[in-house]
């Protein structure tokens, strides 16, 4: 009889269960101290998590919170944000991190992004800076950290606040300053599925100012429950947010894994880079003083949806990073201004292809040989 050819195997966006079994010995075991401890909030482990984040990330404090949303707001608050304030804002941000300036009842106002990075750029951020601005955030997009020292000096022309939202960047680096590093305040979330994850939801907080971490802490474990404590347009904003100690020790059991698995991806991008140069699949640019942790290989590609179905088919997974930049979602309809082409462009066409540290070379061979032929069919279709 004929021999069956070996079915390929399923190739996953992320394997974070390969992840865990990196390090599930040092995990079980963490698991089993906080336990037995009983200390599952706050406590020695989420202690020891904020001094190892603070100290990677170059800070003086470092706040434990449930995600990246709850540390937006709770730094808004404690920045003294107020209704009718502006704060500038990548319109391809994290949704949350948007939610975050209108919760506290200010308005974001979305800005375009640059067509190769898909980074924010100072001068348009500059651009929208208005009487009512006072603040500034950027976003540390797909494992790729922004000029954010070009930010700084735009903030302090202008006194205003900077917010860096590093979750995507846990390792990155602009020169030799670690993502985190920047600003007035920077948040990093740690979904499951991040190059650090946690095993559910997590987020933290930092800065070196030290009477703004007093507030940051004191509200976010609602110590001060006083009557100035803020409401704002569409309810109350949700000051209480602690970080779970079994979250914390689990990061913390994960941490020293960190730069293996952003040199692996390292390592992937690079050659998705090499394998996909000159085609008509067109990667997300690394820029030049970057040191990029590549949570996403994001990739743009004439007719997506139905590229992604083939690539489905072939046993590929893929994820659609965004599709619809912040100033085109309903909540924000008030603050739209004008069309903001790239981020718009991108919205549509952006692809992320299968990129964790577990995958092989071979793997990405294959990817790459499976979406310049779904490209191609697709544009025959056409």
């Amino acid at each position: 009889m004929p021999r069956t050819a070996p079915q390929a195997r399923h190739l996953l966006w992320n394997d974070v269960g390969a992840q865990q079994r990196d390090c599930l010995d040092e995990l079980t075991a963490a698991w089993e101290a906080v336990t037995a401890s009983t200390s599952y909030v706050d406590g020695p482990f989420v202690d020891r998590f904020e001094a190892d984040w603070a100290d990677r990330c170059d800070r003086s404090h470092a706040v434990g919170v449930g995600n990246a949303g709850d540390a937006a707001a709770l730094a808004f608050v404690a920045l003294d944000v107020r209704p009718g304030d502006e704060i500038v804002v990548p319109a391809n941000a994290p949704e949350s991190t948007a939610a975050a300036v209108a919760a506290v009842g200010a308005a974001p106002v979305f800005v375009d992004v640059h067509p190769d990075t898909l980074l924010a750029r100072p001068d348009l951020t500059e651009a929208a800076v208005g009487p009512r601005t006072v603040g500034v955030v950027v976003v540390d997009l797909y494992g790729q950290p922004v000029d954010v020292p070009a930010f700084e000096a735009l903030t302090d022309r202008h006194d205003l606040f900077l917010l860096e939202d590093a979750t995507h960047a846990p390792g990155a680096r602009w020169l030799d300053r670690p993502t985190g590093s920047f600003g007035d305040v920077a948040i990093f979330g740690f979904p499951p599925d991040s190059n650090l994850g946690a095993l559910g939801e997590a987020g933290i907080l930092l800065t070196d100012d030290d009477d703004l971490a007093r507030k940051v802490r004191r509200r976010a474990r609602r110590a001060d429950r006083t009557a100035d404590d803020p409401v704002r347009v569409g309810g109350e904003v949700r000051l209480e947010s602690r970080l779970d100690a079994l979250q914390a020790a689990m990061l913390s059991t994960k941490l020293p894994w960190l730069d293996t698995w952003n040199a692996a991806r390292r390592a992937l991008a690079g050659r998705y880079r090499e394998r996909l140069a000159d085609t008509p699949a067109r990667l997300v640019t690394e820029a030049a003083d970057a040191f990029g942790v590549h949570r996403v290989a994001a990739v743009r590609t004439p007719r997506r949806d139905d590229v992604r179905a083939a690539l489905t088919e072939a046993g590929i997974e893929t994820r659609i990073p965004w599709s619809t930049p912040c100033h085109l979602l309903a909540p924000f309809a008030a603050q739209r201004r004008e069309r903001l082409p790239v981020s718009e462009e991108a919205g549509g066409r952006l692809l992320a292809l299968p990129l964790h540290p577990h995958l092989r070379d071979d793997d990405v061979d294959r990817v790459c040989a499976a979406l310049l032929e779904a490209i191609a069919r697709a544009r025959v279709a056409a």
